[in-house]
């Protein structure tokens, strides 16, 4: 079974993927979204956005753009990365500043020119291509663009069972998923309130799809997917790995992976989702959240080392 790591701007770094690979269950990996216009500035060999761990393979790298030479230009550059294994389209991200640009889940709405962009993308590499979506308004356009996906034969298809205007708000509506299933022949990733390894066996067999993309609920527990796998084959999960031992080596690892400029900043969006496995998360959260690299970790782990866990499911709630 397919288990993925979504792609989340500044949370899916090197340092967590490789967090997440440490527990085990994922098998597929996907970078941060990368702009495809500031690639044609930029070697790829130092951006730290494109950096990769030792763990987190297959490893495939998310662009968002809109222009078709910006695309060109950005793979034609990626394919000099071996550690690369393939290329993702973001026609889902609805970030403000992404929706005004027209890329991301806008371009659903100008599906000839999302044709486009995938020929632009598989006329300059011979690595695989997938693409990551949102609803567009409408399912004559949700199946015309299935269709044109089917046509570029690409890879496979994440959906997130959302539109662009609900952001995060309301259920993810996963009939989606299997209406894709039943139009396409491609293979289907399902994406969106998957908080528990129970939710996932259970969306697995309502929709038939043919895998599943952990987002949020990897934040909170980054052995989520590791649970999943085995609740998946054999209907029972391992006990939690200690939650102090998560902070300590994702300190660690940012330390390793990241330029030292971004190690609070990332630090505090990790512990902004992990301490959501506490009840008083919010309040040990902000009690550290001004205190230097060093003492913030040393901090966290003290608070949690002797508090329990929420139980699944691991949804957010702050």
């Amino acid at each position: 079974m397919l288990l993925a790591l979504a792609p989340m701007v500044d949370l899916t770094h090197a340092a967590f993927r490789e967090l997440v690979a440490s527990y085990g269950g994922c098998n597929l990996f996907f970078t941060e979204m990368v702009n495809v216009r500031y690639l044609k500035q930029t070697p790829p060999q130092r951006d730290p956005y494109l950096k990769c761990a030792i763990s987190d393979r297959p490893l495939w790298v998310q662009l968002v753009g809109k222009e078709l030479e910006d695309f060109k230009i950005a793979v034609k550059k990626l394919n000099a990365l071996e550690y690369i294994e393939g290329y993702n389209l973001n026609l889902g991200c609805v970030k403000g500043k992404i929706q005004r640009f027209g890329w991301g889940a806008s371009l659903l709405q100008y599906p000839e020119q999302v044709k486009a962009i995938i020929g632009a993308i598989k006329e300059n590499t011979e690595k695989p291509v997938s693409v990551k979506m949102r609803i567009p308004r409408g399912e004559e356009l949700f199946f015309y663009l299935l269709e044109i996906f089917e046509e570029a034969e690409i890879e496979f298809i994440v959906i997130h069972p959302r539109t662009p205007d609900q952001g995060f708000k309301g259920k993810a509506d996963w009939s989606w998923i299997k209406k894709a299933k039943a139009h396409c022949r491609l293979p289907i990733i399902g994406n969106g309130d998957l908080f528990s390894p129970q939710e996932a066996d259970r969306r697995l067999k309502e929709t038939g799809c043919d895998g599943l993309m952990f987002g949020r609920a990897a934040l909170i527990r980054p052995w989520i997917l590791r649970d999943t796998h085995r609740y998946l084959r054999e209907g029972s999960m391992p006990p939690p790995p200690p939650p102090a031992q998560a902070v300590l080596k994702m300190a660690e690892l940012i330390k390793i992976y990241l330029p030292q400029q971004w190690w609070e900043k990332r630090m505090d969006n990790f512990l902004r989702w992990f301490l959501q496995n506490f009840s008083v998360g919010l309040y040990i959260f902000k009690k550290i959240q001004k205190l230097s690299f060093e003492e913030k970790v040393k901090q966290a782990v003290e608070e949690i080392k002797e508090l329990p866990l929420r139980q699944y499911p691991a949804s957010p709630f702050f």
